[in-house]
């Protein structure tokens, strides 16, 4: 008998294949008795709450990464920690590519104005005409990615097919085959920010990218440019 405890409500349907008599979900607070541990991005898992699970063989991590559980406990256990990175590979590329079009054609910012229009404390007047509220297009513009991993890739699928051009800058070059794939071109981290329109920042958490972005960089784009995040930062 496998006792699986939940750190979160999760929905149903992805464990349903577990519910037979070789599998029992018990509450977070048997401990004690937990073999497995399902676990959320959000949830922290340090060594103190490892060492209260002395059956713990497994922390299944319910997100793509894992910065909220101490490997270092975990390893020292023997304990094994996995994660699901596919399932957000595509959500995350389309969320980056809408807040592209959102910024550009200033979708928000507009829908702002029109929900709030004529209201005397907060309402900002709209002018409508020819050549007012100009926006900008994706096509023919620059986009720089960091981190051309998975979800990098799947962005840079989008934006080739929208007609822009892609930058990336990596720890390591991308195969040819990939890059020919997209029409990317490597460069050095300075080029990006130097060159890009939009500059999207698809990387996993690590000490070595914490504020990978500050006020010097920012000082390297262009005045015009945009920068996207939807990289995970650190855990609260």
């Amino acid at each position: 008998m496998v006792n699986i405890a939940f750190t979160t409500a999760l929905p149903e349907e992805g464990f349903r294949r577990l519910q037979t008599p070789d599998f029992t979900f018990i509450p977070l607070a048997q401990r004690e008795e937990t073999d497995i541990l399902v676990s959320t991005f959000d949830y922290r898992v340090p060594a103190e709450m490892i060492a209260s699970m002395p059956r713990l063989k497994l922390i299944a991590n319910f997100g793509a990464g894992f910065n909220n559980i101490d490997l270092e406990a975990c390893k020292a256990r023997g304990i094994r920690v996995t994660n699901t990175p596919e399932p957000v590979i595509e959500p995350t590329a389309e969320l980056a590519y809408a807040l592209m079009i959102d910024v550009a054609r200033r979708v928000s910012e507009f829908d702002r104005k029109m929900r709030s229009y004529g209201e005397p404390a907060t309402g900002e007047r709209i002018e409508f005409g020819v050549m007012k509220n100009l926006s900008f297009s994706l096509y023919g513009k620059i986009l720089g990615i960091i981190g051309m991993g998975r979800i990098g890739q799947a962005l840079a699928r989008r934006a080739y097919a929208g007609g822009m051009t892609i930058l990336y800058h990596n720890r390591h070059r991308l195969d040819e085959a990939i890059e020919q794939r997209y029409q990317a071109q490597y460069v050095d981290f300075q080029t990006l920010l130097q060159n890009s329109d939009y500059v999207s920042l698809n990387l996993p958490y690590t000490p070595e990218v914490h504020h990978l972005i500050s006020k010097p960089e920012l000082g390297m784009m262009k005045r015009s440019a945009c920068l996207i995040n939807t990289a995970r930062g650190a855990h609260g």
